[in-house]
């Protein structure tokens, strides 16, 4: 397998002019009101995925393991 045909995907070569990483490592004092309201609606954003991925994981059943002797005494109650 060679990677020669294959380019590297790195996140940085996406970055965008006023991106939240760009914009985080400006002077405070020299963000505009629009520049803000980008930080907060990235911000919030992340949030909603977060709370929705928490959402997800605690609704997921969980997988219990147990040992061959476990299984058996359970198998013995019945």
């Amino acid at each position: 397998m060679s990677s020669e045909n294959s380019p590297i995907q790195s996140p940085l070569m996406e970055v965008e002019k006023n991106s939240l990483s760009e914009l985080f490592q400006r002077d405070p004092l020299s963000l505009n009101d629009t520049d803000i309201e980008r930080v907060c609606k990235e911000l919030r954003g992340q949030r909603d995925r977060w709370m929705q991925d928490e959402v997800k994981a605690k609704n997921k059943p969980k997988k219990i393991e147990l040992s061959k002797g476990e299984m058996d005494d359970l198998l013995n109650l019945l």
